[in-house]
């Protein structure tokens, strides 16, 4: 054999090991690359590849903040608006609409206390809370223990004013015909003026133990007021040294015969006497910045990853699609049972997930919408996957 039919016969064994997802090394059969791994089938989600060969499971978190993986959600169930997109087009921006600086929400999605959304300056004569304001699609719909927003700190910037947080599960008001958008509720309503608090913890856990959330899929920030020119007042020294751009409002006052004190204008200050002018004050311009946005869950969520992961949803009865049971949006429903009026047998009427892996399951929950019927009684039961004597789970 030639040195060149050597070298090839050579490259197609290895070719060939890697396409087997393994290579043969004396009397071992070895697994030491992501090459070889990504060769095997296995429920997606479920495991991943270390770099340097090797594979670990997936590990599923409690107490997660949602607005960490929405990407990922889009891009299982991409949202109708944006079915023009492919699933790896879709970026954190397309979960987000805002009245002013769109591009800036996602710095609020990140996780990094030292980045923010700062909304742009207001147009005068023009309703605040119009202009100032965010919304955020979460990717799905999740059961909320609480949300949290973390202002900057002190040296670089300013807490909202005054605000509100609302928040939706995806459902649109039933009694307005052809609504575009969905049904909000205020879970925060700011009436007092904040100038120092930067961190708000906002309770869904509600009255309920077994559920201990609020069911949500949207959430929305909408500032109501502001100081604009008087975020923070400064010395003389200190208003000279911002720039420009942070230089707020002057204040000038009299001085009165009783000692009391009138706010005037600049030019009046400037022509009373020495003896009658009063204090100046300088102040710095707000700067609005929410650092961190925040909806914290019980978990990561097993059930809408069944159909990628190669498992079942289905229904005996009908040969309906159940993805709609699972796609994280309350707006779009299966009816396995429609039709169904005689008294069958309670096996019959079920519904089967087969979660395509096997888990260690925490807790169950059923949403059913606002405007759907529920199932009444029933019985939830679970397998590991074992068969007993008949065959049967």
């Amino acid at each position: 054999m030639s040195r060149w039919s050597g070298i090839l016969a050579t490259c197609l064994l290895i070719g060939q090991a890697l396409a087997q997802g393994h290579q043969v090394t004396g009397n071992q059969v070895v697994i030491n690359s992501s090459r070889h791994w990504q060769r095997w089938q296995y429920a997606l989600g479920t495991i991943e590849f270390t770099a340097g060969g090797g594979v670990r499971a997936h590990a599923l978190r409690k107490n997660i903040n949602a607005t960490a993986d929405i990407v990922d959600y889009l891009r299982l169930f991409t949202p109708s608006a944006l079915a023009k997109k492919k699933p790896e087009e879709l970026t954190l921006l397309d979960a987000v609409q805002a009245g002013s600086n769109r591009q800036g929400v996602p710095l609020a999605l990140d996780g990094d206390p030292a980045t923010y959304w700062e909304p742009a300056p207001p147009s005068e004569g023009v309703d605040l809370a119009t202009q100032w304001w965010f919304l955020v699609d979460l990717g799905r719909f999740v059961f909320a223990k609480k949300i949290v927003l973390k202002f900057v700190d002190e040296e670089l910037g300013d807490p909202f004013l005054l605000f509100d947080v609302l928040v939706s599960d995806g459902t649109k008001p039933a009694r307005v015909v052809g609504a575009d958008n969905p049904e909000y509720q205020t879970v925060l309503r700011m009436l007092q003026s904040n100038k120092s608090q930067r961190r708000f913890e906002i309770d869904l856990g509600g009255d309920d133990p077994e559920v201990q959330g609020e069911g949500l899929r949207f959430v929305q920030v909408v500032v109501t007021g502001s100081d604009r020119t008087r975020g923070r007042e400064v010395s003389q020294s200190e208003y000279a040294g911002l720039a420009a751009g942070d230089q707020g409002a002057m204040e000038y006052y009299k001085r009165l015969a009783d000692g009391r004190e009138i706010e005037v204008d600049q030019n009046i200050y400037q022509d009373l006497p020495a003896e009658r002018r009063g204090s100046t004050h300088y102040f710095r311009r707000e700067r609005p910045r929410l650092a961190e946005l925040e909806v914290w869950t019980e978990g990561d969520e097993i059930l809408s990853g069944t159909l990628a992961r190669g498992g079942v949803a289905n229904a005996p009865l009908q040969t309906l699609s159940l993805g709609g049971f699972i796609d994280g949006d309350l707006e779009s429903f299966s009816r396995p049972f429609v039709g169904v009026v005689s008294l069958a047998a309670e096996n019959d009427r079920e519904i089967f997930f087969d979660l395509g892996s096997f888990f260690w399951i925490d807790s169950q929950r059923l949403a059913y919408g606002p405007f759907h019927a529920t199932f009444g009684d029933y019985n939830l039961e679970f397998s590991d996957g074992a068969r007993a004597a008949d065959g049967t789970l």
